[in-house]
């Protein structure tokens, strides 16, 4: 894995990060880390994330829900360690799939919110009550 980093000043003036990363499997990818007040700060941003990335410590940024994670990361992992409740965990995962909060959709129309029929309405505050 290859890794290098850059340092630049924006016409903010803010001082930002970018580390170029290229994975085992040759893939590149950038990752920025941005909005220093000073260059020193931004060149202790950047020691530390390529000191995290050669000491295997860098999580690298990636599409994976969370389910993907659940089932082929974190299971796996604790598998040896979890004799007794393994089972359990794996079944909640399979069967409780893991996805973005979608509202139901309701089947009443959704009407455009007014004043209420027994205040005046703004335009005619000598309107009565229909």
């Amino acid at each position: 894995m290859s890794t290098a980093g850059t340092i630049v000043r924006k016409p903010n003036g803010r001082w930002y990060v970018a580390t170029h990363h290229t994975d085992g499997e040759g893939r590149r990818y950038q990752q920025s880390h941005g909005g220093f007040a000073t260059k020193r700060e931004a060149k202790a941003k950047l020691a530390e994330v390529l000191a995290k990335i050669h000491q295997g410590r860098h999580v690298a940024p990636n599409r994976q829900t969370l389910g993907e994670f659940l089932e082929h990361r974190w299971l796996p992992a604790i598998k040896a360690s979890v004799h007794s409740t393994y089972d359990s965990y794996q079944r909640n995962v399979r069967l409780r799939e893991v996805r973005p909060y979608d509202p139901p959709q309701s089947s009443h129309r959704r009407r455009a919110l007014g004043p209420h029929p027994c205040q005046p309405c703004p335009q005619d505050p000598t309107a009565s009550c229909q």
